[in-house]
């Protein structure tokens, strides 16, 4: 048996395949097993992947499969706990770790999953729907439960949900519950995500507030700081906040909004039911940079299929070479599997026609801009 000790994380390796990753409170958040990296959700479900030619295989375990895993993993802690540490090999990364390894061990094998998945329940009501792929260990604050919209005809994420704006003093009290639930594990989390859809439903003093009191509350306490970022809906935030709304945002702590462009097409973006017009999107954003706050701008990939495939192309790449977008930004191109975002009549794309819309789409790129893939699927929090 191996382990390795950072001040935040301790690794334990059981196999040469698998190893379990345990945060500063002994909540387990993540396994390695044969390839696969699979990720335990804050209530307890896990959800595993890998990936292969830029197709992720991604599947959410079933909840005796992750019962079954998370038993494996608290297991072999407390047998490590037993035999102790002289017929281990341990790495430490750090002289915190050396001198808190046995007493971060027996905190590990004494950890209570059960209670610290239910703890969590309470706190977020509303399942998270999903989160941006370069946020790997944010903590989300809801500040709206839902989306706003809710009619796009090619997401799923919020169907079931009835949209609602939290009070301000529900907000506070939301985020004290989160910090006191993590724990010590909260030094593992290196940023905050205001959710859910749209944190701009609420008028622009209590957004400040609340970024206000995130910075506060969290910043001290993770060890990696990254700031705070938000998904915005473009027209509702186009039609309530103007560039001085958004000065404001950056001056109380917002470092980056995500935005769902989707497509540059107006006539594609009104077959998918999208709030608003191209052109009320592209002004927000110029509005989000005029406050020298960061982008990332998400497009869909094999949207529309077949049908609008050439025009939704052409016409994406001449809206990103009009919007003042620099090197802070990022695009995020998702792929959409099994339809073509409308009504099913648009001929959706194979895997390699949508491998290579991606290729397409990154080489219009305007100089500069980086890009990544954003794969949904077995998505959880």
């Amino acid at each position: 048996m191996n382990i390795t000790a950072y001040h935040n994380i301790l690794n334990v390796t059981d196999t040469a395949e698998r190893s379990f990753a345990f945060d500063a409170s002994g909540r387990l958040f993540a396994v390695y097993d044969n390839g696969w990296y699979i990720r335990r959700s804050i209530n307890g479900s896990m959800a595993a992947k890998r990936w292969t030619d830029l197709k992720a295989r991604a599947y959410v375990l079933q909840p005796d499969d992750s019962q079954t895993l998370n038993e494996q993993a608290y297991a072999c802690v407390r047998r490590l706990q037993h035999t102790g540490l002289s017929q281990c090999t341990v790495k430490y990364h750090d002289r915190y770790a050396y001198g808190q390894v046995h007493e971060w061990i027996a905190q590990t094998a004494q950890f209570d999953c059960r209670h610290d998945s239910h703890t969590f329940s309470r706190i977020y009501r509303a399942p998270v729907g999903i989160l941006p792929p370069d946020h790997y260990l944010p903590v989300v604050v809801q500040v709206t439960e839902g989306c706003q919209w809710n009619q796009c005809s090619f997401c799923t994420f919020y169907k079931n949900q009835r949209f609602r704006k939290k009070s301000l003093p529900e907000i506070m009290e939301h985020i004290k519950h989160i910090r006191d639930a993590f724990g010590t594990g909260i030094s593992l989390r290196n940023s905050v995500f205001l959710g859910e859809a749209n944190c701009l439903a609420l008028d622009t003093d209590a957004v400040v507030e609340v970024l206000h009191a995130a910075n506060e509350l969290f910043e001290p306490v993770m060890d990696d700081y990254r700031g705070i970022s938000a998904f915005v809906e473009p027209h509702a935030a186009h039609a309530q906040y103007d560039a001085v709304d958004f000065q404001r945002l950056k001056q109380a702590g917002l470092r980056c909004v995500y935005v769902g462009f989707e497509t540059g097409s107006e006539e594609l973006r009104h077959r998918l039911h999208k709030p608003g017009t191209v052109r009320s999107a592209e002004e927000m954003i110029r509005r989000i940079k005029e406050a020298a706050m960061s982008v990332g701008l998400i497009l869909m990939v094999g949207i529309g299929g077949h049908r609008y495939e050439e025009i939704h192309v052409n016409e994406t790449i001449e809206a990103l070479r009009r919007l003042p977008l620099d090197g802070s930004d990022m695009i995020f191109m998702s792929p959409l599997l099994g339809g073509d975002g409308i009504d099913a009549t648009g001929g959706s794309l194979h895997w390699h026609e949508i491998v290579a819309q991606y290729e397409i789409l990154k080489q219009g790129l305007p100089f500069g801009l980086r890009s990544s893939l954003y794969e949904i699927q077995g998505f959880i929090y």
